[in-house]
């Protein structure tokens, strides 16, 4: 998987390769770029194209323009299709385009192939492109994923054109944007979840709040604990995993781009934040965690774009390059005392690696969906198979399923979603929960009789949830934890016989 799509290499003055994996690159003209000078990143900037009439918006044409010399010596980071949602890189995202007068040393611009004139261009299939070059972006750079579909209102990280200080008179992004500029930002904040484990007779939540800590929710059997405050400052989501009676909580420290950790144990409580063993890489996103009969193992994804593990053995931590190049963050998987680990290629499609005696095998294409895939899939172990669950580009829910006779599967599961699927196995249903493009949570169930169909779960928050649910079983249970857009955690449970209940439980998880 290292080198899944083909890498147009500009001319040696400039030579490059894509930020983003899933964009394919061409060099914008030198005279149309330029140093940042040291500033930073701070916000996005969203563009259509907007030509005069009777012109029409034209992506290769855009792409030729900024890969010329032009009078304005105008370019943007990147340029994206209506069709499809294909994406060009032209300028580095440490380097300066020039595509907003004024902020264009703090920004990164993206243009899209629309015109405010008509409603046409404003695809779903670029939308959701667009919002997943987003969500790598604010990932990396620590991007507020905040925003407003008012024209005239210019807080936040996600802004369109004229949005920004000195441009209100600009037309574009322009109001069929701003229109769908919500769900724009429901699909970009598809990264944000908490991590939710079973521990014993417990259930235990862990988010990060607005001051980038983590905090950590207990039930223990008759009652919510408040929360309890366990520090840090970090980049991302938090993983946590139950090893032995052990509790153990990592993070991407915000500063550094380190693993750090912290475990309980019931002899001495809860230790300080350490880094497992020295990271050999700076990282990025979502980390993932499983253990494996003695063996703890940590996976994230490195700003380089390749996956890393950090292995515990009960003597030391030892960190392994399983390099790849890949679109969003790592999936673990213990697979009958197998570890294995999946992620999307720069082709969006959906690769495994599986540790055998000899080390790790190498990354492997896992079959082949039909569509285009984005963000992070969810991986579990249902009898003799694997089965992995993960968003297309076109909303739907796409499951992969592996057993030994016949290889990879694919099947489309339908629905229309935000962010991204959790899946989990309570008895002997499989169970997958997603939110909804009405910002709502949805189920389906696999059963001896086949899958149900999408089901909302009722009587969830009329303010609307946000991210990626966590799908959990515990004992009979079906149990999902959900960040509300008011940034409260939320608690759904379900068993047979019963209706939904849930639980606000307060929080203020980050933006």
């Amino acid at each position: 998987m290292t080198s899944l799509i083909p890498v147009t290499e500009s001319d040696a003055a400039h030579l490059a390769r894509p930020d983003y994996p899933a964009a394919r690159w061409v060099a914008a003209d030198p005279h149309n770029w330029g140093s940042r000078n040291g500033d930073a990143i701070t916000a996005i900037a969203l563009h259509t194209f907007d030509p005069v009439p009777p012109a029409v918006p034209d992506y290769e044409s855009t792409i030729r323009f900024f890969a010329n010399p032009n009078a304005a010596q105008t370019s943007a980071h990147y340029v994206i299709r209506s069709s499809d949602g294909d994406i060009t890189q032209m300028v580095q995202n440490q380097d300066r385009a020039n595509h907003v007068r004024g902020h264009n040393g703090n920004t990164i611009g993206i243009e899209h192939e629309a015109t405010s004139r008509q409603e046409k261009w404003y695809t779903d299939t670029m939308m959701r492109s667009s919002a997943a070059l987003v969500r790598d972006l604010c990932e990396r750079y620590l991007i507020p994923r905040t925003g407003s579909s008012d024209p005239d209102e210019q807080s936040g990280g996600i802004k369109g054109h004229n949005q920004f200080s000195g441009h209100e008179g600009n037309s574009d992004p322009g109001k069929f944007w701003y229109e769908r500029h919500e769900a724009y930002l429901q699909k970009v904040r598809g990264g944000k979840r908490d991590a939710a484990v079973p521990f014993g007779g417990q259930y235990q939540i862990f988010q990060r709040q607005r001051d980038h800590s983590v905090q950590q929710r207990v039930w223990d059997g008759s009652a919510w604990r408040g929360w309890a405050d366990l520090g840090g400052s970090f980049a991302g989501e938090p993983a946590a995993v139950a090893y032995g009676r052990q509790m153990h909580v990592f993070g991407i420290d915000r500063a550094t781009r380190q693993l750090r950790t912290r475990y309980w144990d019931p002899s001495g409580g809860w230790s300080n934040w350490a880094e497992p063993g020295g990271t050999p890489a700076r990282l990025r996103g979502n980390p993932s965690a499983v253990v494996i009969g003695q063996n703890l193992h940590v996976f994230a994804r490195g700003e380089d774009n390749q996956v890393y593990e950090a292995r515990w053995s009960g003597g030391a931590w030892r960190w392994t390059n399983l390099g790849g190049t890949v679109v969003g963050d790592p999936a673990a998987l213990d697979f009958g005392g197998q570890a294995q680990v999946y992620a999307l290629g720069s082709d969006q499609r959906l690769y495994g690696n599986v540790l055998g005696g000899s080390g790790w095998g190498g990354w492997a294409k896992s079959g082949e969906p039909g569509a285009r895939l984005t963000g992070t899939p969810s991986v579990i172990r249902f009898g003799g198979q694997a089965q992995a669950f993960v968003q297309g580009l076109n909303g739907n829910v796409y499951q992969a399923v592996w057993n030994r006779e016949g290889g990879w599967t694919w099947h489309n599961l339908g629905g229309a979603i935000f962010g991204d699927p959790s899946a989990t196995v309570v008895g002997s249903t499989v169970r997958v929960a997603a939110l909804g493009t009405d910002s709502q949570l949805w189920t389906d169930s696999w059963s001896a009789n086949g899958w149900t169909g999408w089901q909302k779960a009722a009587g969830g928050p009329s303010g609307g949830l946000t991210g990626t649910p966590t799908a959990m079983a515990f004992g009979d249970q079906l149990q999902v934890t959900v960040q509300g857009l008011n940034g409260r955690a939320h608690q759904a449970a379900w068993q047979p016989g019963s209706n939904w209940w849930w639980a606000d439980l307060g929080g203020t998880a980050a933006n």
